[in-house]
């Protein structure tokens, strides 16, 4: 688990050198396993982006689990619709 926490600080510590603004970089205090967070957004002219990255240790909600998960999300705000594509 140490390797995937080591992971997302390095990444939280890293992405405001290429234009990312840390939303928040923290333990969750409304779960009850606390999982460490990383919120992220990128702004460039019109293009918007929000990134979401989350450790999960099972181990923080079971003594005997040793199961750990990087789960991440990249949303974008700034979809268009092709020109001649009707939208539905």
């Amino acid at each position: 688990m140490p390797q995937l926490e080591q992971a997302i600080k390095r990444i939280a510590d890293t992405i405001p050198k290429d234009g990312w603004k840390v939303l928040f970089f923290g333990r969750d205090e409304r779960t009850k396993a606390r999982v460490l967070t990383l919120k992220a957004e990128y702004v460039h002219g019109e293009d918007r982006f929000l990134a979401d990255i989350t450790v999960h240790d099972q181990s923080r909600m079971n003594a005997g689990a040793s199961t750990s998960r990087l789960l991440g999300s990249l949303t974008s705000a700034c979809y268009r619709v092709p020109e001649g594509v009707k939208a539905p």
